[in-house]
């Protein structure tokens, strides 16, 4: 399942009027892309904490050196209120930043697991990283949403991870769907499998 993305025109509209929510979308969109959560939380993390010391030390300059005592009220409130926002903002990147690095470390090591011990048993799978058998069996679903694992589906009723090559797991491929390119009519076929059209006979292919 291909994960849905802000556009970037979007993204480009909030690097205008809020840059930290801009630059969220932009990494959220590159990891997407690229499935590397570890390396872009890392970026948001430093983005956020930048943001947070140059904005603090600026509001904190302005009322020292006492800038502000000439201006009027409404722009002293309004100049304090956008500093404020920015802050939060960098709040927000950091917090996020940290997310991201906790869930690709947590992704990395369900990824290594499966790969290194061969077996598609989720209950298998939570013992060894440790974790609840829900709680891993709702990161293996994001991390198949995400496109970390090809070909793969979960077998809830054995609860096992299903994919080729994993031992003890029994692949048996998903149909999908493929229109037909004599007729146009839209059928479902197994990948490596000969099926033929159920409206005109032909080959699915």
């Amino acid at each position: 399942m291909k994960q849905k993305t802000t556009s970037w025109k979007v993204i480009c509209l909030f690097f205008f009027i809020y840059p930290p929510i801009g630059i969220y979308l932009l990494v959220r969109k590159l990891i997407a892309q690229k499935r590397n959560y570890t390396a872009a939380g890392n970026i948001l993390k430093t983005i956020g904490i930048s943001i947070m010391c140059i904005f603090t030390l600026a509001l904190f300059t302005a009322f020292l050196e006492g800038n502000l005592a000439d201006e009027p009220a409404i722009a002293v409130c309004v100049l304090v209120f956008l500093i404020a926002a920015f802050i939060i903002g960098g709040g927000f990147l950091t917090a996020k930043g940290q997310d991201y690095i906790k869930r690709g470390k947590r992704y990395e090591r369900y990824k290594s697991i499966v790969t290194i011990s061969g077996n598609g048993s989720i209950d298998a799978i939570a013992s060894a990283f440790p974790a609840s058998y829900e709680a891993a069996l709702k990161d293996l679903e994001k991390m198949i949403d995400g496109g970390y694992f090809e070909n793969c589906y979960i077998d809830y009723g054995a609860r096992t991870l299903v994919m080729p090559g994993l031992g003890g797991t029994r692949y048996d491929p998903q149909p999908v769907a493929i229109r037909c390119s004599y007729c146009g009519a839209e059928g479902h076929a197994v990948p490596g499998k000969g099926m033929v059209c159920e409206y005109c006979g032909k080959e699915l292919k």
